[in-house]
C-alpha cells in the first residue's frame, strides 16, 4: 500500500507545489490563499483545487508547527473532502490530517466545524492548530458545555 500511495501523482504535485510555496514570504503564502479562496468560490470544485490547497496548508504546518503531513495523512484528508469518513488510530495525526479538509472547505467559503469526543481536546486542538489556520487567514473559534449563546 506504501508503494501504491508514493505513486499518486497528486500526491507528488501537492510536494512540489509545497517546494514552491516553501519561497513563498509569509504575506505571499496568505496572498496564495486569498486567491485560492476567491477561485474555489468561482469554480465552485473544490477538488480541482485541492492540490494546491493541501499544499498551502502544508507549508503553513511546516512554518508554525515544524509539523509535516505525512503521505497517509494527504490521503486521509483527500477521503475526507470528497465526502468519505475516514478512521485513523491514535498517534496517527488526526488533528494535523484535519487540518487539509478543514483548510480547503474553508477557503471555498464554506461553513466548518471539527468535531471531537470532549471538551479538553476541542479546547487543545483549537489552540494547537489555530496558529496553521490563521497563517492561511482563516479564523478559529471552538463551543464547548457550559459556554452560554454570547460565547458560543
Amino acid at each position: 500500500m506504501v508503494s501504491t500511495i508514493k505513486s499518486l501523482p497528486w500526491l507528488k504535485q501537492i510536494k512540489q507545489q509545497a517546494v514552491e510555496y516553501s519561497a513563498y514570504s509569509d504575506r505571499e503564502l496568505r496572498d496564495a490563499s486569498l486567491d485560492l479562496a476567491h477561485e474555489s468560490r468561482r469554480l465552485d470544485k473544490i477538488a480541482q483545487l485541492l492540490v494546491r490547497g493541501f499544499a498551502l496548508v502544508q507549508t503553513a504546518a511546516t512554518r508554525q508547527l515544524q509539523m509535516t503531513h505525512y503521505d497517509v495523512q494527504f490521503l486521509g484528508g483527500k477521503s475526507m473532502c470528497d465526502g468519505h469518513v475516514v478512521e485513523m488510530r491514535t498517534g496517527e495525526g488526526k488533528t494535523l490530517t484535519a487540518t487539509l479538509p478543514a483548510s480547503c472547505a474553508a477557503m471555498a467559503g464554506m461553513p466548518v466545524h471539527v468535531v471531537t469526543v470532549n471538551d479538553y481536546l476541542v479546547e487543545r486542538d483549537a489552540r494547537l492548530m489555530r496558529p496553521v489556520y490563521e497563517r492561511l487567514g482563516l479564523t478559529v473559534g471552538h463551543v464547548i458545555e457550559g459556554m452560554d449563546t454570547a460565547q458560543r
